[in-house]
């Protein structure tokens, strides 16, 4: 009996967990879904006058086991430690800059343990 086991819910009686069942749930300078498998967060980097296109150069991200560091430009956006593990060997992201909101940031983290999170921060 394990605290992850406490943690862990079942999809199908969980159908209102934050995240799921493709309802994008915004937290402060970013937003995320999730399935049992994976973790998607997208954060974006606002269009301003003075910046060029946003580049993989401009953008850092450090995946740890629980946690996750975004930068833009030497600039933390964001910071948070993850409710659970995530496989950082897995983990990916990629840039989107089709939207007219500014650049998206898309970031893939697969969960070290299959099960709906009921939030993303721990």
């Amino acid at each position: 009996y394990s605290n992850s086991a406490c943690r862990r819910d079942d999809a199908q009686t969980r159908i209102g967990v934050d995240g799921s069942n493709g309802r994008v749930k915004q937290e402060k300078g970013f937003s995320w879904t999730q399935t049992t498998d994976e973790l998607e967060v997208v954060v974006v980097i606002p269009n301003s006058e003075s910046s060029t296109t946003v580049t993989s150069k401009d953008v850092q991200v450090t995946f740890r086991a629980r946690g996750l560091l975004v930068s833009y430009q030497n600039q933390t956006l964001v910071d948070i430690q993850l409710f659970e593990e995530i496989d950082i060997e897995t983990s990916t992201w990629t840039l989107d800059k089709s939207s007219n909101d500014g650049t998206k940031l898309i970031i893939t983290m697969e969960k070290m343990e299959q099960a709906l999170w009921i939030r993303i921060q721990d």
